[in-house]
């Protein structure tokens, strides 16, 4: 009996053992058989052994003991490696071993996890990859990217990325082609195996394009300075932008694009207020440089973003003496300091650091200067050899042609144009030919301004007025109507001690002095308090005689 009940006590065991994993698997616990392998309940341990000993035959000698120690092994075995990392065995919740409310630990990946030593970075994407992120970036971006390494300068001027650039940008319309004809798109396979470096053809056939504009936008005279008329609309069709650079003690460069700009008959004024830069005592360069675009729309404007060709025209080289002594001009508020060039340079009387900064620019040869020059040299025009004189020397110099202007940084105060200028060698005085534009004793000669002359200034906070002040142009044509000299320079208006006894006029006198290595111009005036303005009586233009003799190639 004990026999026949034996089975049927296994069974009902078994089944109680089944189904409780069952109910255990609905719950989220770890399914009966990964349980049996990997369970830490000790106390299921004893069960399934007399499970596992009941299916066999009763033992009939102590010889079963070897047995019953290697079954129990291997399973205390299997149980022991339950601990490892990444298994998923429920943890037990309490000290008692059983699995309430344990949730099985789950694997992120099969495969073993590898460690990074450092964080992914752009190099390690494919050369494809690359290309393709480059692909989205304008020219001046792939300019940039250039200077990064070498891997990013070889696939940033790769010729995939050029030639598309090439056809939107570097090609001249055909008069041939219709306008109304779609463009074809550029064929990637040839430029791959094209013996041409796209980069290059594009920027130099951008400039050239750019380049060729310039004698027809220029080509209109203004009747009344004989310079181009367009000098404003060209600037403005180009994209020139105007850079300030200080460069300090330590040769760090400090850059500043200018705040606006203003043009004249024959100058424009460019300013600059909205700066931070270093202290003045440590200064040691000012250059002004232009900045002219390369890459064009369709329309002729300038692109968005576009990179520029830089073209230094004036640096002047600064002593920390230069701007901590002798101002020109004094007011409550600043000390205002020129340089060659016509450069006016502001500081504040308190912290002596730079308020503003006034470029006089002479509109004669701006824009080839502006294009045509590079970041190290000054474009210097060619050289112009003058017609020979076919006038008798005795009868001296005639039909010059002068054109003068006083004026602040916006407003004009007085212009005037003279015709038909001449000097006799008699007129030779200290080795200058005097030409007197207004004669002091006739007075149909003498004219008048619009208002007092005087020179606001401004800055992101502050403004004033500097008074008797103002910015003084001069053009000087021979008889050939080539340009011999031009002046665009900061003045000021001084009393004049030496002024002739006149009847004329009850005002103060004063006078207005420039100097140069090519000449002098004087300029005497009257201030009449009831008008409220500067009457001109006398402009005197001495030229040195060898500026004549080298300008001819003359020896007088």
């Amino acid at each position: 009996m004990a026999d026949a009940s034996s089975p049927s006590r296994h069974g009902r065991d078994l089944a109680d053992y089944l189904g409780k994993h069952r109910r255990q698997q609905k719950q989220g616990y770890a399914s009966p058989k990964k349980s049996a392998q990997v369970s830490r309940d000790t106390q299921e341990m004893p069960r399934l052994e007399k499970l596992r000993l009941r299916d066999a035959s009763p033992p009939s000698s102590s010889s079963s003991s070897p047995s019953r120690g290697a079954r129990i092994k291997p399973m205390l075995d299997s149980s022991s490696q339950s601990v490892k990392r990444g298994t998923s065995a429920p943890l037990p919740a309490n000290g008692r071993g059983r699995g309430r409310g344990v949730r099985p630990v789950g694997r992120l990946n099969q495969q073993p996890v590898r460690s990074f030593k450092r964080k992914a970075t752009m190099d390690d994407l494919p050369t494809e990859v690359l290309l393709h992120v480059f692909s989205f970036l304008p020219p001046s971006d792939l300019l940039t990217c250039v200077c990064i390494n070498r891997q990013w300068m070889e696939l940033a001027s790769d010729n995939v990325l050029w030639q598309p650039l090439y056809q939107r940008y570097a090609t001249r319309p055909s008069s041939k082609t219709p306008s109304t004809k779609k463009e074809t798109k550029p064929n990637l396979v040839y430029s791959l195996h094209a013996d041409i470096r796209w980069k290059k053809a594009c920027i130099k056939e951008c400039i050239e394009k750019r380049n060729s504009r310039i004698s027809t936008l220029l080509k209109k005279k203004h009747p009344f300075s004989f310079l181009p008329a367009n000098t404003e609309k060209t600037i403005q069709k180009l994209g020139i932008q105007w850079q300030l650079v200080f460069t300090d003690a330590n040769k760090t460069e400090h850059r500043f694009n200018h705040s606006d700009a203003f043009h004249f008959h024959t100058s424009s004024s460019v300013r600059w207020y909205s700066l931070d830069p270093p202290p003045v005592t440590s200064l040691r360069c000012l250059a002004i440089y232009a900045q002219a675009p390369i890459f064009f729309n369709k329309d002729g404007s300038a692109a968005k973003n576009s990179p520029c060709q830089r073209a230094l025209l004036l640096e002047q080289r600064i002593k920390p003496s230069d701007l901590t002594k002798h101002p020109i001009v004094k007011s409550d508020a600043i000390n205002v300091y020129t340089i060659d060039g016509g450069i006016i340079l502001a500081t504040w009387k308190e912290g002596g650091e730079v308020a503003f900064v006034s470029l006089c620019l002479h509109h004669h040869g701006i824009i080839q200067r502006a294009v045509y020059g590079t970041s190290e040299r000054m474009h210097i025009p060619a050289a112009i050899k003058p017609k020979p004189d076919d006038v008798d020397s005795e009868y001296g110099l005639h039909d010059y042609t002068c054109i003068m202007e006083l004026r602040n940084q916006r407003t004009s105060f007085w212009s005037q144009q003279f015709l038909r200028l001449h000097a006799n060698k008699q007129e030779k005085v200290d080795g200058f030919i005097r030409f007197s534009p207004v004669r002091g004793d006739v007075l149909t000669d003498h004219s008048y301004t619009t208002k007092k002359i005087q020179f606001p200034w401004k800055t992101d906070v502050f403004k004033g007025i500097i008074q008797d002040f103002a910015v003084l142009d001069c053009t000087i044509f021979d008889e050939f109507q080539q340009l011999m000299w031009c002046i665009s320079s900061p003045v000021m208006i001084s009393p004049d001690e030496n002024a002739p006894v006149t009847m004329e006029y009850d005002g103060e006198p004063y006078v207005i002095n420039h100097s140069a290595h090519k000449g002098h111009v004087e300029i005497r005036t009257f201030w009449i308090p009831d008008r409220g303005q500067h009457i001109m009586v006398a402009v005197n233009i001495d030229i040195a005689v060898k500026t004549i003799n080298d300008w001819f190639g003359t020896r007088y």
